[in-house]
């Protein structure tokens, strides 16, 4: 870029303390957020069962399903509890509840338990930041009342997304 200089002109430029304090705290604020890592982390949320149907997710109760602002997460274990009837399920979706975002269908009941579990590897559900995980169901079994979604995730900065 080219600047005509006139005579009497003022320019105002940085000293180089400015620039250097502008830089330092810049670098700091990058280098705390580096230095915090990885990290493993535990959600969970709940709700009641009306009418057979139950959501869980963005908007109803459930914010804390997705990583913070500058975040990222690889989802390793979820556990929905509360089934009453063999035949309960939800299904799991990401962000919203329609056929292109299901992330997971029919976890159900375990025989022997209340709950039902899914287990996920390294890159297998990452979520980004402004990402939620959304619980769904519909037709469960009139002695259900409530369900509790309980989860742990590994949690790093989005910059550190390649170490998931």
């Amino acid at each position: 870029m080219k600047v005509n200089l006139q005579l009497g002109a003022e320019l105002d430029i940085l000293t180089k303390d400015e620039a250097r304090a502008a830089l330092d705290g810049a670098l700091a604020n990058w280098q705390a957020e580096f230095a915090r890592g990885r990290r493993y982390r535990r959600f969970s949320a709940q709700a009641a069962v009306v009418a057979g149907a139950i959501t869980i997710g963005p908007g109803v109760a459930g914010d804390g399903l997705g990583p913070d602002e500058g975040f990222v997460w690889s989802v390793k274990r979820l556990t929905v509890s509360g089934f009453t009837a063999t035949n309960d399920f939800v299904d799991l979706f990401l962000n919203d509840r329609s056929g292109t975002t299901l992330v997971e269908p029919g976890i159900a009941k375990v025989a022997g338990s209340t709950g039902g579990v899914r287990k996920w590897g390294s890159n297998q559900l990452v979520l980004q930041a402004g990402d939620r995980l959304l619980i769904a169901g519909a037709g469960l079994a009139v002695e259900t009342t409530q369900l509790v979604v309980a989860g742990q995730t590994l949690e790093a900065p989005a910059a550190l997304i390649w170490s998931l």
